[in-house]
């Protein structure tokens, strides 16, 4: 028996939960209209988990630094404490995907170490380079100094994820 996907995007993906999957591992194949075999998406629970605490936890930190960084809102008091909640928000993100996938809390090493530096030091870089372009009006180096941000925010995809 195969599950027949209806709707007006029959050639895209589609996105199922993880009973859903059984029930399609136990039937076989989906198909769309065209009986064109179709590819099957299953969303686990920690990248859904990942998605509600990552979206607050963002949207706090952004707020938060806004009210900090534009005198015009005159809160910056509050906002330091919002961009705070944020950031601890993206810190249990953080603890709870580690313990959903089975992972210890915290893995120190040298590796992840220098990984959170270079992070650092690349979200400084940028954001100073940002200031400089729009608070403080230091146009041409405070666009090399965000370029120089940029690069060094880059450089952890190779560094975590390695080059293959």
């Amino acid at each position: 028996m195969n599950a027949k996907a209806e709707g007006p995007w029959t050639n895209c993906p589609i996105l199922i939960n993880q009973k859903q999957f059984e029930i399609i591992l136990k039937t076989s194949r989906v198909y769309n209209r065209d009986n064109k075999e179709m590819e099957v998406v299953c969303c686990a629970k920690e990248n859904f988990v990942s998605l509600i605490l990552g979206t607050i936890g963002g949207i706090l930190f952004a707020i938060g630094m806004c009210m900090c960084l534009l005198p015009e809102w005159g809160a910056f008091t509050q906002g330091v404490v919002i961009a705070v909640i944020g950031a601890v928000v993206l810190l249990i993100l953080l603890l709870v995907r580690r313990k959903m996938e089975g992972k210890p809390a915290i893995h120190l090493s040298g590796k992840a170490v220098g990984s959170v530096l270079l992070g650092v030091v690349g979200a400084l870089a940028l954001g100073i380079g940002m200031c400089m372009v729009m608070v403080w009006n230091i146009m041409i180096p405070g666009i090399l100094v965000g370029i120089i941000g940029i690069v060094l925010l880059l450089c952890l995809i190779p560094l975590v994820k390695g080059l293959k």
